[in-house]
């Protein structure tokens, strides 16, 4: 509990390298399977069936989001906007979790520095986006909604709270999204 309310580092996290490893050594190497069964029997999870049959299913979807990119931009890169040197510049993701209950301050949205409400709030876009000389030569096309849902989330924690996004080119894409923003 303490870890959650005093960071933003993720607690629970996947397999370190050694953990993955010793799970690795489980697999019985058994290259072509010849139905010996013994991958179920020993399975403690029961994850493994084999007489399941294969099954097609069709699932009805309102939207898919597309999120390019494998990591997110290390904010570490842009040294003049402070991030790592200003305890209440954060990351979008961080900011997330100020707004999650689970996270380091309940739902409530503080600053960082001192744990004051905040009364002002700043989202600044295109940070990465399409810098040639950090390889993102292109826009995501999520991280305007991204922004603008974060906003819209801070106002209903905080009717008073200013919130400003500063954009290059803000772009809401899907179906009536410009009427969100």
């Amino acid at each position: 509990l303490q870890k959650r309310l005093s960071t933003f580092d993720e607690v629970v996290a996947g397999y370190t390298d050694e953990e993955a490893q010793a799970e690795a050594a489980r697999c019985l190497a058994c290259g072509i399977c010849s139905e010996c069964l013994s991958c179920e029997y020993i399975c403690q999870a029961d994850a493994i069936v084999h007489d399941m049959v294969a099954r097609t299913e069709t699932v009805n979807v309102g939207a898919i989001i597309l999120a390019p990119g494998f990591q997110p931009y290390p904010a570490e890169r842009s040294q003049e906007y402070g991030f790592g040197r200003y305890p209440n510049v954060v990351t979008s993701l961080q900011f997330e979790r100020l707004l999650s209950a689970s996270g380091p301050t309940l739902g409530h949205v503080r600053r960082p520095s001192d744990g004051a409400i905040a009364k002002k709030i700043a989202f600044l876009q295109c940070v990465g986006s399409r810098d040639i000389s950090c390889r993102n030569a292109y826009c995501s096309s999520v991280c305007c909604m991204y922004a603008i849902k974060e906003a819209v989330i801070a106002k209903e924690h905080l009717k008073n709270v200013e919130v400003t996004i500063f954009f290059m080119d803000l772009r809401a894409f899907g179906k009536d999204f410009d009427k969100y923003y």
